[in-house]
This record gives structure tokens, sequence and C-alpha cells, in this order.
């Protein structure tokens, strides 16, 4: 997924989201198996309160092992899982092919902190979030992954 924010006209310090190329992370699937029809975001999330979750977590200061962290309950979504399930007015939230979605802040001012969601619902046992969080020094400072799976 490469996404593109371009200066605005009004104010050098406000970008914009100009554009979202998206290519299917395919490496999973056999060559047989054809590239699934974008369907709503709600449908995408569906049933994801019976999956479990974990937590697979990496920044400067934090540092997880590979099993990671059992997130506690999906009824309580983790902030990345809320702006899937709950959009605010200042973020995109779309789905695309093959069960991919993301949730993008429309406009960015430098300097401020960001966040960055991208999910994909592999099947209907498996559904997994990256987020990708900058901080005010416009550096990564966060690089998280949640991973649902069927109990």
């Amino acid at each position: 997924m490469i996404v593109a924010y371009w200066k605005t006209f009004e104010d050098e310090n406000t970008l914009e989201l100009y554009q979202i190329m998206v290519c299917g992370f395919r490496c999973g699937y056999s060559e047989k198996d054809p590239i699934r029809e974008r369907v709503a975001v709600a449908d995408v999330l569906e049933g994801i309160e019976l999956l479990k979750g974990r937590k697979m977590l990496m920044s400067n200061t934090i540092e997880l092992d590979e099993d990671g962290i059992e997130i506690p309950s999906t009824s309580m979504p983790t902030p990345s899982m809320a702006m899937f399930a709950q959009p605010q007015p200042s973020r995109l939230v779309q789905s695309f092919h093959d069960s991919l979605i993301v949730s993008l802040p429309i406009s960015i001012t430098k300097g401020s902190p960001c966040q960055f969601v991208a999910g994909c619902r592999h099947t209907q046992e498996l559904f997994q979030v990256f987020t990708l969080s900058y901080g005010e020094n416009s550096n990564v400072c966060l690089y998280e992954v949640e991973e649902y799976r069927k109990p």
C-alpha cells in the first residue's frame, strides 16, 4: 500500500490525503485463489468478536516476544480496531479487494502525531491489523500488529 499526501495551497504546514495505491498481499494464497471482491468495512469486521486477539508490539521503548500479549476482550476494541468500527470525520475508512481495510488521517499537520491503520481479513478465522504511529518529530514511534484468530 502506498499512501500519498500533498501540501495544501492554503497552509504549507498541512498535508492532505491525495492518493492511495493498494496491491493485495497474495503470498498466502495459491495461484488458483481468485481475488476476493471488495465488501463493506462492516462485512470485513463481521464476527470479529468471536475471535481471540493477541497484540505484538515493537517500539524504541517496548518490545514483546513473538507470542505477544492477549487482548483481554474484543467487545472493548483496541484504539486501532475502534478506528475501523467507529470512524471519525477526520479519518478515511475504506475497504478494498481481498478484505483489506484502512483508516487514514484525511489531513496531517507537519510535526503533529498521527496513525496509519491497515487490516486484512485473510479468512473468517483470521484478521490482522497493522498500526504505524508517528510522533511529534515525524519519526515512527510505534509499530503494532494485532492478530485475531478463532480460539
